[in-house]
């Protein structure tokens, strides 16, 4: 497995942290969720009818944690 580090301004990761929390996770396990997330989604055109079914499954499939994070 390969290692990322990411600098965050210290109110950027404070937010972070509280969000995991809420939801149970820790700030390394949501970061994780919200990169694989990113992987999965095919970047193209915003316009594309591609990026819109990308992008209504993504928001389907985490639907119960965006709706944590709101």
């Amino acid at each position: 497995m390969t290692s990322l580090t990411v600098h965050l301004p210290d109110d950027k990761m404070r937010h972070l942290r509280e969000r995991a929390s809420r939801l149970g996770l820790t700030v390394e396990e949501m970061a994780q969720r919200i990169l694989e997330d990113a992987a999965r989604v095919e970047i193209v055109s915003s316009d594309s009818e591609d990026f819109r079914r990308s992008a209504d499954q993504t928001l389907a499939k985490n639907a119960e944690l965006y709706r944590r994070l709101a």
